[in-house]
């Protein structure tokens, strides 16, 4: 895995002002001019920047999009206690918008990259698309949801793939998107295969 660390061109030194995540093995230290958390970025970029990385997680983190995608499940919990599907699919185009928006900036302050792997807002805006409609809430549902959502943003089967080749923050997005669609999809058809004949027994 490539590890780099970021310092500034304004006297920032690694020996005297180390970086706050380098202990914890930050993703992005090496000699980019600028670290868009500690560095000469303004407070607005800070803050997009620290918001598209789950809270600094895909900084640190060996597998952020696994790891960061788990802060997904925390929100889909809190939009899936939302009344109405309706008013679940509202909040998620939602964030989902705002998630276009903060993605592209984030991706400017990180080096201008098509999808930095430290931004893993993307995966924690588009989990809750793969559990809506599902009232039920037992664990076993959840963990699966979010398994077969890492399974398809990862191996990106078509026309994932495709999608993440749009521009900017629509393009970071937008496959993990789709990859969401393909978890809802199958976890539905699990969950109706369960009803018919239940694939554990209960007896």
């Amino acid at each position: 895995m490539e590890v780099f660390w970021l310092g500034n061109s304004g006297g920032f030194s690694a020996e005297k002002d180390p970086h706050p995540f380098q202990a914890l093995g930050c993703r992005l230290r090496g000699e980019c001019l600028r670290c868009p958390i500690m560095g000469d970025q303004n407070l607005s970029s800070r803050g997009i920047v620290w918001v598209a990385t789950g809270l600094g997680v895909g900084l640190v983190s060996p597998a952020p999009g696994t790891v960061g995608s788990l802060w997904g499940i925390l929100l889909a919990w809190a939009i899936s206690c939302l009344a109405t599907v309706g008013a679940q699919i509202f909040v998620i185009v939602l964030i989902g918008l705002a998630g276009v928006v903060i993605c592209s900036v984030a991706a400017d302050a990180l080096g201008g990259s098509k999808d930095p792997q430290a931004i893993v807002f993307d995966e924690i805006a588009a989990l809750p698309m793969v559990f809506l409609g599902i009232g039920e809430k037992h664990l076993a549902i959840w963990i699966t949801g979010w398994l077969l959502f890492r399974l398809f943003d990862i191996t990106k089967p078509w026309p994932v793939r495709r999608y993440e080749r749009l521009p900017g923050g629509l393009g970071i997005m937008a496959d993990d998107w789709m990859a969401a669609v393909y978890a809802w999809g199958v976890l539905h058809a699990l969950l109706w295969m369960d009803r018919v004949q239940p694939l554990i027994p209960t007896s």
